[in-house]
């Protein structure tokens, strides 16, 4: 049987491997800087916009379909007001929305286009660690943002030191890491990403042809919107939203009749309006580059000019000579 004299030297090593664990893990935060190519570097730049960039603004969200699919210069050419691309990618859920809200102001537009896992799949609404973990490293503030940040922030900086170990690993080993278009030298002034608009799609048989996740239909991710709604409407701000940019072999995939159904259910437990007819959102696979949601150049302008007109249909005055 233990003596206490024995417990209390249990106790004294674990409070030296704690501390000493602790200590590295510190060290290691402070001693490797955040990497300036990395994607979430831009992320720093989107909320300096947003600070910075007096209202009315265009601001787009959502995952990499509109990171990678909306050309923010034709919007701000053809309405006259500064576009912010504040789209990362899908991993993120809906929690950057909260980060937005935070800067919002009177006559904003914010347009939402959600790819359809973050509504009908639980583990994607509020994000996922690996993704939290490379956009708090960039701005570790943001931890006050998470649904649930005391039982998510272990893992997440967990993660974190790990990405931060193979970093400094790689580039010690081969001298750097070539993260190609996934860089944040390209992404445009407004947030957009713009690295791919040159190069060849991808061969489409490498592309997934499997349905869209339109169901089932969760309630929480309609609530968090209609909230933003309603706090974005209190202070005289538009919200819209936008049905992410799909492939039509995935749409033939999932059937018209239950996108069609996902559609009316948006439309039924929100009041936000959505910019996009039904039978607009499906483009054909030629338009993608390297993946379901991410549009080519040509994909990317033909989508612009759809949300301009939908704009135009929604927000007349926006156009008024």
């Amino acid at each position: 049987m233990p003596t206490s004299k024995n417990v209390l030297t249990l106790f004294k090593n674990i409070f030296l491997i704690t501390s000493l664990s602790t200590s590295i893990i510190v060290s290691v935060f402070i001693a490797i800087p955040p990497d300036p190519t990395q994607y979430y570097q831009s992320s720093v730049h989107k909320v300096e916009l947003l600070k910075n960039t007096p209202a009315p603004r265009i601001i787009l969200f959502g995952g990499s379909n509109v990171a990678y699919g909306i050309d923010s210069s034709l919007i701000q050419e053809e309405t006259g007001l500064p576009v912010i691309n504040m789209a990362l990618t899908a991993g993120l859920g809906v929690i950057p929305v909260r980060e937005i809200e935070d800067y919002l102001q009177s006559n904003d537009i914010v347009i939402i286009s959600l790819e359809y896992g973050i509504i009908t799949e639980e583990q994607f609404t509020n994000g996922t660690a690996s993704e939290f973990a490379k956009w708090l490293e960039y701005s570790p503030q943001r931890a006050k943002y998470l649904h649930r940040p005391v039982i998510e922030l272990p893992k997440i900086y967990l993660i974190m030191l790990q990405n931060q170990v193979n970093r400094q690993a790689s580039i010690f080993i081969h001298g750097g890491i070539d993260r190609g278009i996934y860089s944040s030298k390209n992404i445009d002034s407004h947030g957009d990403v713009v690295g791919h608009l040159d190069k060849p799609n991808v061969d489409p048989s490498t592309l997934r042809s499997t349905r869209y996740n339109v169901t089932p239909h969760l309630e929480y991710p309609y609530v968090f919107l209609e909230n933003f709604n309603q706090y974005a409407q209190s202070i005289n701000a538009h919200v819209f939203f936008e049905m992410p940019a799909s492939r039509q072999t995935n749409c033939d995939a999932t059937g018209i009749e239950d996108i069609k159904i996902f559609y009316d259910v948006f439309l039924e437990k929100t009041t936000i309006p959505i910019l996009t007819p039904i039978d607009q959102l499906c483009f054909p696979d030629k338009y993608f580059f390297d993946s379901i949601y991410h549009l080519d150049a040509t994909g990317r302008q033909i989508r612009t000019e759809r949300i301009i007109s939908g704009l135009r249909k929604n927000s007349p005055s926006l156009f008024a000579p």
